[in-house]
């Protein structure tokens, strides 16, 4: 119970604040990790392709895989002009309590490192940080261009995505993901960025990492910014997570 009772605060300090917000770009609100570890949550909130439908999304990854647990992602919008933000974001929440509570999520971690998330800024395409038990490291996107069905009436330049960890030798330790085409869910994805790489430092043992990388795809009038959150337990085999950095 104490879990669920956590976030009523936070969201209530979120929803007092959000009229503010009103048709900015996408925001996000990380809730950290687990106690254990075995789990990260974040939400993503703004405005459906910069008019006047609020939105919300929140995803609890397992950070061993990086796949969505407990029903996650949890989703709502609302298509209606005089919607505030506060109310998608309520429906979330609400949908979403009982899954947080199940895998306690409310442990910050640590802001190893953050970037500005935007792919036309090239300084957002790696960063460094250190990582306790490991020393210096280095986080980068390495990005593709591809052929993806279903894009070629957008003009899109659609891209695909490989997430790389490097020692302080710049030499590559694992691949956290890989793929050879972006899924169809981002809907044509234009482009990669760093928003934020965090980590929750464990006794005996390297740290759980979490990533967020800004994404972004054709919208109506241009383009929009979307999040996609990547994880991985610096305590497993690095042979491990790359048996399962291909999905797509």
């Amino acid at each position: 119970m104490m879990r669920r009772r956590l976030f009523l605060p936070l969201l209530s300090l979120a929803l007092a604040t959000a009229p503010g917000w009103a048709r900015e770009p996408t925001r996000l609100a990380v809730l950290g990790f687990s106690e254990d570890g075995s789990a990260f949550a974040f939400e993503q909130f703004g405005w459906l392709n910069g008019a006047s439908a609020p939105y919300s999304e929140l995803t609890i990854f397992a950070t061993a895989t990086g796949r969505p647990v407990g029903g996650s992602p949890f989703a709502a919008s609302i298509v209606d002009g005089d919607a505030p933000q506060a109310r998608a974001r309520s429906m979330v929440y609400t949908a979403a309590s009982r899954a947080l509570a199940q895998f306690q999520v409310g442990a910050p971690g640590t802001v190893a490192a953050r970037a500005s998330g935007d792919p036309n800024d090239p300084a957002a395409a790696q960063v460094g940080f250190e990582a306790p038990g490991l020393g210096p490291l280095t986080l980068r996107l390495d990005i593709a261009s591809v052929q993806a069905a279903g894009c070629e009436a957008t003009g899109a330049k659609v891209k695909a995505l490989a997430i790389r960890l490097l020692d302080g030798k710049g030499t590559v330790l694992r691949t956290l993901y890989k793929e050879k085409n972006p899924p169809p869910d981002r809907q044509c994805p234009t482009g990669y960025a760093v928003t934020e790489v965090r980590l929750l430092p464990r006794t005996g043992k390297p740290p759980v990492l979490a990533v967020i990388v800004g994404m972004e795809r054709p919208a109506h009038g241009g383009a929009e910014r979307r999040y996609l959150g990547f994880t991985a337990d610096l305590a497993l085999p690095a042979a491990a997570e790359a048996a399962d950095a291909g999905r797509e």
